[in-house]
């Protein structure tokens, strides 16, 4: 078995729609323990969880931040291989449980992502910036990373080893993000590999415009050191539903 954290706020319709995703699956359902850790949603986000017999966590949303929602998901979890996700993610392809299984049976695995594309409704300035990388990926086929870089193991779409992460955390000090990167460099000087492999990619965007896109690349580029997490710097992120 498999356990898969997904993170949310205020995202009912949009969970529903990846537990369609996740039923569609070929890996069945009943191998996969499914972790929701909700950010005190009031839309009925909570409901559909339990609806579904899935494990609820509940973070109060003033002590948010994107560690300490990963880290007491991965808490939660009962088994070794734990996929990291959000509740507004689709999934594209019916083998997307199936690649973090195969590639989790070499022990020297200790992570896997892919770089992502955009929602069907995202904006052509998204379709543009991450499309590249995506195909790139997809030429190349599953490799191991050598070097650290952007994007590599987004907690959008990524797969870790609990028992790594219970001897390092995720750091909380990163509070506005980059907690994922901290973790992955450290796994890699412990020497365990990560895998980038596209058939793990998800489509995840924000529908953001040319001035979103640049806040979001500024907020991004904030994150390669420890942070106080503020809400208002996601401002630009007008998919949030904060009430």
């Amino acid at each position: 078995m498999i356990s898969l954290v997904i993170r949310t706020l205020n995202e009912a319709e949009k969970l529903a729609l990846l537990l369609k995703d996740l039923k569609d699956q070929t890996l069945p359902m009943s191998e996969v323990e499914v972790i929701v850790v909700d950010n005190e949603s009031s839309d009925g986000t909570p409901q559909i969880a339990q609806k579904h017999g899935f494990k609820l966590v509940t973070l109060p949303r003033n002590e948010f931040t994107y560690p300490k929602s990963m880290n007491l998901g991965v808490e939660a979890a009962t088994n070794e291989v734990v996929i990291l996700t959000v509740g507004h993610a689709r999934l594209f392809r019916a083998d997307w449980l199936e690649v973090a299984v195969k590639t989790f049976k070499d022990p020297s695995v200790a992570g896997l992502y892919s770089p992502v594309i955009p929602l069907r409704e995202g904006s052509w300035l998204e379709k543009f910036f991450y499309y590249p990388n995506y195909l790139q990926a997809r030429l190349r086929g599953p490799y191991r990373l050598h070097t650290m870089g952007m994007g590599v193991m987004g907690a959008t779409n990524s797969v870790i080893r609990k028992s790594l992460w219970e001897k390092h955390h995720f750091d909380n000090t990163f509070e506005c993000g980059g907690e994922d990167g901290e973790w992955t460099k450290w796994v890699m000087e412990q020497g365990y590999a990560i895998v980038c492999d596209s058939r793990f990619s998800v489509r995840h965007s924000h529908q953001l415009d040319l001035a979103g896109l640049k806040a979001q690349l500024g907020y991004w580029g904030m994150l390669g050191k420890p942070s106080k997490f503020d809400r208002k710097q996601l401002s630009f992120r007008h998919d949030i539903k904060f009430d």
